[in-house]
């Protein structure tokens, strides 16, 4: 299952170098099954949320991670450990596109 999840994860990676904006950084986790993205200030992880799950791409929002939950307003967490990988990249794609409307 390991090498399953670090192949996926790799592939979710590839993704994201390849199509988000440099305005957006991620983690590079070592296990789990998650990536953290952390999105300029200017937008909102709520209006993303919405417009993403219009166009059925879906994530957690950073404000349910936090004590605080303005502090998770700029960071989404995805997962890499369900999707195909042909599904997650273009996931990535779609969120990216998503994001850079906001930009």
């Amino acid at each position: 299952l390991r090498e399953q999840y670090q192949a996926r994860r790799d592939i979710a990676l590839a993704a994201l170098t390849e199509f988000m904006p440099e305005t957006v950084t991620w983690t590079h986790p070592v296990g789990g099954y998650f990536i953290w993205l952390t999105l300029p200030a200017t937008i909102s992880v709520t209006k993303l949320e919405t417009v993403a799950n219009e166009n059925k791409v879906y994530f957690a929002p950073g404000t349910g991670f936090f004590v605080n939950p303005d502090d998770g307003e700029r960071h989404i967490r995805i997962s890499f450990s369900y999707v195909s990988s042909d599904d997650m990249r273009r996931g990535i794609e779609i969120l990216s596109d998503v994001i850079q409307q906001f930009a």
